[in-house]
């Protein structure tokens, strides 16, 4: 009885640590601690938490311009958005889009992206 127990626990460790890190993140946030925030979103990501990619990839995208602390990373933020936008995150859809569409020819159509994160039940890239 004491294994169910153990691998029941063992199960739910990453996101147990997840909520705790996004719940710290979201602390450091709000006192505008952007790097220390930015810390516990990347543990919280890594536990697999869609929203906390989606917040790194804006992070990443503005940089110290609005977050100071944090450097503006570009290959980062598509990085963050694209696996937020497999989770079907409504920021995370449509940044992966504008940034990929950007890089692909240099011009955006907002309106395509828009379109695309509407489609509701759909994540991920098409």
């Amino acid at each position: 009885m004491k294994s169910i127990f153990t691998v029941a626990y063992l199960a739910l460790m990453p996101a147990l640590a997840s909520a705790g890190d996004m719940e710290q993140a979201m602390e450091y946030y709000e006192k505008q601690n952007y790097s220390l925030a930015r810390l516990h979103f990347i543990s919280a990501a890594k536990a697999g938490d869609a929203r906390a990619h989606e917040i790194l990839g804006v992070m990443y995208a503005l940089g110290p311009a609005v977050y100071p602390g944090v450097d503006r990373d570009y290959p980062s933020a598509a990085r963050h958005f694209d696996i937020a936008a497999r989770s079907g995150r409504p920021v995370g859809r449509y940044m992966a889009c504008a940034l990929a569409r950007r890089a692909a020819d240099g011009t955006q159509r907002p309106q395509y992206c828009f379109d695309w994160v509407a489609e509701t039940g759909k994540p991920g890239p098409r």
